[in-house]
């Protein structure tokens, strides 16, 4: 009787985000193709009353949600469960036109709430605009993933160019240091010297900042294992 009941909470839960999603979706598009496009008092008022509807809907689905997710809990569902339907706050109901503008400029500052992410079927089929909704933000989430991977490959290169850097002047130094010792010269042979282990001790402290930073190697540490060098 417990899973019989937790299921039909689910369902429930279920459909109240379904709700959820129909009439912010719903509340976006009129926002965007309806209330700023009115051009007189009258129509702008009769748009405000279908947005007055549109929150009372909201309100009711926000509140069969959080009585249902109140039974789950009692109902001691596993931490799957309770981990795909988190506690609702009224600030998740807020919703942005730039949400549903493909063309938009705000889409990198914008977090959408976690229940976006639940994958209710069919949820597209009695809305279009959700079908939009998702795909702007499928891209977004792309280009903000293609960034960081962007930005992860410029770091590492660069590190490796400071480490590249204080290795060639070591050599550099180095062979310096040898042309000097064989003409005899003993100022500009420990001059030289003293210039390739300083070089030397840099690109030495660069390698070990680097494993740090690396996760995979910081593991191997911690276990006695040797470190994997990538800068080899």
């Amino acid at each position: 009787l417990v899973e019989m009941e937790l299921e039909l909470c689910m369902g429930q839960v279920n459909g109240a985000l379904h709700g959820l999603h129909l009439a912010l979706a719903d509340k976006a598009v009129i926002f965007r193709g309806v209330v700023r496009p009115a051009k007189n008092y009258s129509m702008r008022t009769q748009v405000w009353q279908m947005i007055l509807s549109i929150d009372s809907s909201v309100k009711q689905y926000a509140a069969i949600y959080r009585r249902c997710r109140v039974a789950i809990l009692a109902l001691r569902a596993g931490p799957d469960v309770l981990e795909r339907y988190q506690e609702l706050h009224t600030s998740h109901l807020s919703t942005s036109m730039a949400a549903f503008t493909q063309g938009a400029h705000d889409h990198r500052g914008t977090q959408l709430p976690w229940f976006w992410t639940i994958d209710i079927p069919k949820d597209t089929a009695s809305k279009s605009w959700l079908t939009e909704f998702y795909r702007i933000h499928w891209l977004r989430t792309k280009a903000v993933k293609d960034h960081w991977e962007e930005e992860e490959e410029l770091l590492t290169s660069e590190f490796q160019w400071v480490v590249n850097y204080f290795q060639h002047r070591a050599r550099t130094w180095h062979e310096i240091y040898m042309e000097h010792n064989s003409a005899g010269n003993q100022g500009a042979t420990c001059y030289a010297a003293r210039q390739q282990a300083m070089y030397d001790r840099l690109a030495e402290q660069c390698e070990l900042i680097w494993q740090g930073m690396n996760p995979i190697n910081v593991a191997l540490y911690h276990r006695g294992l040797p470190v994997c060098s990538t800068l080899a």
